[in-house]
């Protein structure tokens, strides 16, 4: 006996990729959730003189990310205003990477995960050193 199986039908893809620069990262997230889309998570990867961010939405069940670059001595604003429960995540990337996260809703100033005295931001490859700059223009 031979099990033929139907061919599956056509769907949209399970993960998008969108390239997005800094400063438009807010009014995207902003569209998205006006839009219903669910925010999932962040993954930050240490490129030596940059982060690489992916900010993660489930958009009617397939996975829509964010991605995008930040300059090392930068800062960038918090999504926390728009998916609050982005406070948690942004807390841990501003906390093991040293990525300066502003305005996150509640911020632990770096002692969510790691107790007074530990090595700060275990997961940067280097130590972060110099000024903060603003991706508002970038």
């Amino acid at each position: 006996m031979t099990d033929h199986a139907a061919p599956a039908p056509e769907s949209p893809a399970l993960r998008q990729i969108e390239e997005i620069v800094p400063h438009q990262i807010l009014a995207r997230v902003a569209d998205l959730v006006g839009a219903g889309a669910r925010f999932m998570t962040i993954t930050c990867l240490d490129q030596d003189d940059r982060f690489e961010l992916y900010y993660h939405f489930d958009v009617d069940g397939s996975v829509l990310s964010l991605h995008t670059f930040v300059p090392r001595a930068a800062s960038l604003p918090s999504i926390s205003g728009v998916c609050f429960c982005a406070f948690l995540v942004e807390n841990e990337v501003k906390e093991l990477f040293g990525l300066n996260i502003t305005d996150i809703a509640i911020d632990y100033q770096g002692h969510l995960l790691l107790a007074e005295g530990m090595t700060p931001t275990p997961m940067a490859r280097f130590p972060r050193n110099g000024s903060a700059e603003s991706c508002a223009g970038a």
